[in-house]
């Protein structure tokens, strides 16, 4: 149950033009792609203290690194996220509400993609 309404949302006011309704999902779908790039990059910050130990890893270097990556992600994505609309308008003009409910559902399953690939990350590199 948890993971359908993480995938797919509330899907309230499916008659709303493109852009405001993309826009009304952005800080839901910004909110859940944070958590999950959070996740990971502590599942990947675990690892890189395991194999290198405490006494030789540069925590402050590591966060850095992992706030600029963090911060590039979601932009990049924004940017992407922005194009969902425009696509709607024009290719998906008649099928819209379809189409919104797919895509939405996509880009939250690519940020489970990215939880997922950060715990296959760190099981073998246990192996």
């Amino acid at each position: 149950m948890y993971i359908n309404s993480f995938i797919f949302g509330p899907m309230i006011s499916m008659g709303a033009p493109a852009f405001s309704w993309w826009e009304s999902k952005r800080l839901e779908y910004n909110l859940k792609f944070i958590s999950c790039l959070l996740i990971a990059q502590l599942l990947f910050f675990l690892v890189a203290i395991s194999n290198v130990g405490l006494a030789e890893f540069d925590i402050v270097r590591r966060i850095m690194g992992a706030i600029v990556t963090d911060v590039i992600f979601l932009l990049a994505l924004n940017i992407i996220y922005f194009a969902w609309p425009i696509v709607e308008l024009v290719i998906f003009r008649k099928i819209n509400i379809i189409f919104r409910k797919y895509m939405y559902a996509l880009l939250n399953i690519l940020n489970l993609i990215i939880v997922i690939g950060a715990l296959l990350i760190v099981f073998l590199s246990k192996l």
